[in-house]
């Protein structure tokens, strides 16, 4: 028996020491490892259409827009990494333009390493109003600069979405653990939108942030232990639902009616406002300076309460059970 034991130490030792011979003849570069490079491939589209339906695996999924100086460069195109198994479909059917990922791997070729990079299906478009249907396991999604004009879907796990400069119809985002940042370089003016209809954002444990968005509809947020910032920002009705993550608003204005509920998360309002106001936490504090007189009804078990004395403004009811309510009215 300890034979056998002094034996399969001395095979494990040998092993460990080949292992490290030939990892020093490959430069200690997991690269080396790397099964296969990905390489790009180019589809022009020469079809017309209205609609996009991207189907990803484990690509980033960049949208770019083309270049308006340069009109021999406008015929839109599909660029995405390939390699033996990792192929693309390319389509363009009933005014669609269809992209599928096409993974002809067996469940035993994942097993190992591969760092020949990341994959990517890169789509460079004009600004059309198209509908955009976006879906990826582990990539993260990526529009800038693209006024779509038209309904917007993206849906992903783990990865993370940024969109800059989207002008959609209805739009929904959602991802499992990834962040997303819906924003706009520039704040819209008082009657301008960037979003006709309803904007809606869920993610369980990534974070929110909005920054200079328009939209003429309602915007719902849910996160699980994520973070939410809305930063100079306009809705018709703001409705938020979480956990533990703290929200914050700054220099958002809702028409109608504001509604956030937390459990242990905090919520603090900086020179933002609503025509009716309800917050609800349970240790949550919630804080913060309206533009506007309120009438306003506090609970509380165990926190402490300060509020201005109105009778005169829209209401404002904000219920926590051991955080304190610290509210201000801007002159």
């Amino acid at each position: 028996m300890k034979k056998a034991v002094i034996v399969g130490i001395l095979i494990l030792a040998l092993g460990l020491v080949v292992s490290g011979i030939s990892f020093a003849l490959m430069g200690f570069s997991f690269n080396s490892f790397a099964k296969e490079k990905y390489e790009s491939v180019t589809t022009e589209i020469g079809t017309e259409f209205t609609a996009i339906d991207i189907r990803g695996n484990t690509e980033n999924i960049r949208l770019c827009r083309i270049d308006q100086n340069f009109p021999e460069t406008r015929t839109p195109r599909v660029v995405c990494s390939e390699n033996s198994w990792l192929k693309h479909t390319v389509t363009v059917e009933n005014d669609t333009l269809t992209i599928r990922s096409v993974d002809t791997r067996k469940w035993y070729d994942h097993i190992g390493i591969n760092v020949s990079g990341k994959p990517e299906i890169l789509l460079y478009i004009p600004v059309f109003p198209y509908v955009l249907d976006i879906e990826t396991d582990t990539g993260d999604v990526e529009i800038q600069d693209n006024s779509l004009g038209n309904d917007i879907r993206i849906r992903t796990d783990t990865g993370d979405v940024y969109v800059q400069d989207a002008v959609g119809v209805n739009v929904s985002v959602q991802t499992d653990t990834g962040d997303i940042r819906w924003t706009y370089r520039e704040a819209p003016p008082a009657k301008k939108v960037n979003i006709v209809g309803n904007l809606s954002l869920i993610t369980s444990t990534g974070h929110i942030r909005v920054e200079n968005a328009g939209c003429a509809g309602d915007l719902f947020l849910q996160v699980s232990t994520g973070e939410t910032l809305l930063e100079n920002c306009r809705f018709a009705n703001l409705e938020s639902t979480g956990s533990t993550g703290d929200m914050t608003l700054k220099d958002t204005i809702v028409q109608g009616d504001l509604k956030i509920r937390r459990s242990t998360g905090d919520v603090k309002l900086e020179d933002s406002d609503a025509a009716v106001i309800h917050i609800e936490t349970d240790t949550g504090d919630v804080t913060g300076t309206l533009l506007s007189p309120k009438v306003f009804f506090t609970e509380t078990d165990t926190g402490k309460v300060q509020v201005p004395r109105s009778v005169t403004g829209g209401g404002c009811e904000i219920t926590t059970s051991t955080g304190d309510i610290r509210m201000e009215i801007t002159e």
